[in-house]
């Protein structure tokens, strides 16, 4: 310990030396050895150890919580340094070297590592989150070393779980066990006695994800290399990010040698009730971060982890969420029981969507708002979700393109429309559906008339199940034989081509007549007689005859009248003989006005 480092010390309130406090701690753990309560204290630590975590490697996520809630000079680059190499000589052992840039070790940082749940991260930066909170994660790395050697802030001990309470009790040392890879101010030697435990480090820190660094408030570099002259490898994680266009949302890039992880992150603040685990607290900050390509599209081609600062677990969702949620003691998962995490997550869920929908419709992400899930449309654009509109199977055309091709912009059929819904895309019903039909005829009618039978049967197969005859009057969708497309509101009467018995009307007499080739498809004719268009019988076609000679004068009937035109010998007068009760005919084929008392076709009688 240099003059400097002893100076810092004891202005930082304590009034021994590094080593004079190391030794109290040594003596005064040691005072009680043999009682029942130290034995049952020894027992309880090596469970705790041993059992805890399920991983082995869970201690490399402990050093990394520990670093990222340290204290960092100003100016200073956060680093973390992981070294692993094989002892050289007979046997077999390995150590693995961690160095940080921090300021170092305080007296209360030496002596919370000595002890359980006694965390000194506990009694600051409540409000703004940290990491560590239970005091005992670091206890992890026994899990695969058997002694650690630590040198930080002018302190040099170890920690020897070979010896009675070793893992809590340090000893202090004159000098580490070999010449440290990397100069720091805090250095930790880990050495694993297990060949086995030193495979799975090396295996594990040679897949370390740049991720790690995502969510941390201050580490921004993770240095791994592996001193193994078989197997040397080198990797070096780092992290910057730059804001957006809201003060919110940033890109955050993260480099793991040659490769780029990039990121659109979005930041948003909850208002929280008390917790017991959480006194004090009220706030808590969500992070939701949103993976892109390297052209700046969002990536959702992988799912991703849930964090607690660090990795939590995978629960399938197509981005990574930061909340602080209390997790398990081998913070394997989120702890439900605890009412902070029961009162966060329904908040997450309602928070997180209106703050994604509020920023996709903004059109604030990264490369002119490309969308979430790729939100391509029909026509291959790139729109926001609320402009979009998803078409239901039932108003889809046989190739599952829209019926009405008109409006929009519609969503692609590739995707699930249940995954969009919370992102407020439209679904296309009954409503939309009739308004953008209207506009189509209206804006489109030639391209309308010329679709295909199979459409307009489709159409036609809709506008039956979905709709009430008074909602479709007005649309001009019923074709007629002289080519005319006509609405029921606005034609009058309106015929099939096709009459009772096979009677037609005679010439002169105007009727629209619908297009036979339309009424042959038994969809639309179920349409046609769904909008009142009648079927001819005798009674009907007499009924248009007197309609057309009472708009004739004497003068006009002389000129103008046929015998074809009065009587049609294949209609009227084979079928019924109508005519004689309408009219009488001499044989110079002149027309004479004949009356009649009864209107009913079934009364007509001759005067």
């Amino acid at each position: 310990m240099d003059a400097m480092e002893t100076c810092q010390l004891k202005a930082a309130g304590s009034p021994l030396t590094p080593e004079k406090h190391i030794r109290k701690l040594y003596t005064d753990r040691y005072a009680s050895k043999g009682s029942l309560n130290d034995q049952d204290f020894e027992r309880s630590l090596d469970l705790l150890t041993k059992e805890l975590y399920e991983k082995p490697t869970h201690f490399v996520l402990e050093l990394i919580q520990n670093a990222d809630d340290n204290h960092y000079a100003p100016g200073t680059c956060p680093c973390l340094d992981f070294t692993l190499q094989r002892r050289k000589g007979q046997g077999f052992g390995g150590y693995l070297w961690v160095t940080c840039n921090e300021v170092g070790f305080t007296k209360d940082n030496v002596e919370s590592i000595c002890r359980i749940r006694c965390s000194t991260k506990q009694r600051a930066d409540r409000e703004r989150g940290y990491i560590g909170e239970k005091g005992i994660g670091f206890k992890a790395v026994f899990k695969i070393a058997d002694v650690i050697w630590i040198s930080s802030g002018g302190y040099l001990f170890k920690l020897d779980s070979r010896e009675h309470l070793g893992m809590v009790t340090p000893v202090w040392e004159s000098s580490l066990p070999s010449e440290p890879p990397i100069n720091a101010r805090t250095t930790f030697c880990l050495h694993i006695p297990s060949e086995k435990d030193y495979e799975t480090i090396l295996e594990h820190l040679g897949a370390l994800k740049p991720t790690l660094l995502l969510f941390l408030r201050q580490l921004k570099m993770i240095r791994v290399n592996i001193e193994d002259a078989s197997r040397p490898h080198k990797v070096v994680l780092s992290l910057a990010s730059s804001p957006l266009r809201s003060s919110r949302e940033s890109l955050v890039v993260l480099n793991s040698n040659e490769s780029i992880f990039r990121f659109h992150a979005i930041q948003y603040t909850l208002c929280m009730p008390g917790a017991k685990k959480r006194e004090g607290i009220h706030t808590s900050v969500i992070i939701l971060a949103f993976p892109l390509t390297a052209q700046g599209k969002l990536d959702n081609r992988r799912t991703q982890d849930v964090f607690s600062f660090l990795p939590v677990g995978n629960f399938g969702f197509p981005f990574l969420i930061q909340a602080d949620f209390l997790l398990t003691t081998d913070r394997s998962s989120i702890d439900w029981s605890h009412e902070w995490n029961q009162k966060l997550d329904p908040q997450l869920r309602k928070h997180s969507r209106a703050q994604l929908i509020s920023s996709m419709n903004r059109k604030t992400f990264v490369t002119n708002g490309h969308a979430y899930f790729q939100r391509r449309t029909i026509e291959n654009s790139f729109e926001t979700p609320v402009d979009l509109t998803y078409i239901p199977r039932e108003y889809q055309d046989h190739d599952g393109s829209p019926l009405i091709p008109h409006g929009g912009p519609y969503l692609s059929s590739e995707y699930n429309f249940s995954d969009l819904k919370p992102l407020d895309v439209k679904s296309m019903d009954a409503k939309y559906f009739l308004k953008s039909l209207k506009s189509f005829i209206s804006e489109e009618r030639a391209n309308f008339q010329k679709k295909p039978d199979a459409w307009h049967t489709t159409l036609a197969k809709i506008l039956i199940e979905k709709f009430d005859e008074s909602q479709i009057r007005d649309l001009e969708i019923i074709p007629l034989a002289n080519t005319k497309w006509v609405a029921k509101d606005s034609s009058g009467d309106l015929f099939f081509p096709y009459g009772a018995d096979g009677i037609s009307i005679p010439a002169g007499i105007e009727v629209a007549v619908l297009d036979q080739h339309s009424c042959r498809c038994p969809t639309r004719t179920r349409l046609f007689e769904k909008l009142k268009v009648q079927v001819l019988d005798k009674s009907r076609v007499c009924e248009l005859i007197i309609k057309k000679h009472r708009e004739w004068r004497r003068s006009e009937v002389q000129k103008n009248c046929s015998v074809e035109m009065i009587v049609s010998k294949k209609g009227i007068v084979s079928s019924a003989k109508c005519v004689r009760c309408l009219y009488s005919i001499r044989r110079t084929y002149k027309v004479t006005r004949i009356e009649y008392t009864e209107l009913s076709p079934n009364t007509w009688t001759a005067q």
